[in-house]
């Protein structure tokens, strides 16, 4: 009979029964709502979490990646570089075999005559040098010989230039390379002194006047 007990609760009259069906209720109501908010807020930290694995995952793949990548890179332009070195030593090899094997089909070389040109007038120097300093005086010599000396140097060098190019077009035979670039270097060397003493020695001259 107590629970037929009439009371006042928020502006209404209800019974006791009624009173604490009700504050069970909403009671219950508040711990579903509690259960819930947790729970949503584990699914979040569970999501937050399972996005920020997936996140590193994901830097970690995209790390590993780039990192193949640049290895393949480095690995490809070895072997290109390989390669190209290996093409160039069988392209000399077979430049060498073909001046080597082929030299009866190819224009003869002209080593020695352009060495010969370059030679010829230190020889004639170099034996004025010698007199001059076994009898106290040169050796009377032509004015036209210094013409003819830079006129064999840029020869030796001129002709030096042409018959290299037509070594590496494989026109000429490719044996007399050695003493073609020495001509060819003798010769530019004496092109060059000679260009320079003539003109210190016009320069000296025109200064006298």
């Amino acid at each position: 009979l107590s629970f037929l007990h009439e009371i006042s609760y928020n502006g209404r009259w209800m019974t006791l029964r009624d009173f604490a069906a009700e504050r069970e209720a909403i009671e219950r109501a508040e711990l579903q709502a509690r259960k819930a908010q947790e729970q949503r807020a584990r699914e979040e930290a569970a999501k937050r979490e399972a996005q920020d694995r997936q996140n590193h995952e994901n830097e970690e793949h995209q790390a590993s990646k780039r990192e193949n990548q640049h290895r393949r890179e480095a690995l490809a332009e070895e072997r290109r570089r390989n390669d190209l070195h290996s093409s160039n030593c069988k392209n000399q090899q077979s430049f060498n075999n073909s001046g080597l094997d082929n030299s009866e089909t190819l224009k003869p070389h002209r080593g020695e005559i352009i060495l010969l040109w370059v030679l010829l007038p230190w020889c004639i120097v170099s034996v004025e040098m010698i007199l001059l300093f076994l009898f106290g005086k040169p050796p009377k010599t032509d004015p036209v010989y210094p013409i003819v000396y830079f006129i064999l140097g840029l020869s030796a060098w001129l002709v030096g230039n042409s018959d290299l190019k037509k070594m590496d077009a494989r026109i000429m035979d490719n044996r007399g390379r050695t003493m073609t670039l020495w001509g060819r270097g003798i010769g530019a060397v004496s092109t060059v002194l000679d260009v320079i003493y003539y003109g210190c020695d016009f320069l000296v001259f025109s200064a006298r006047k």
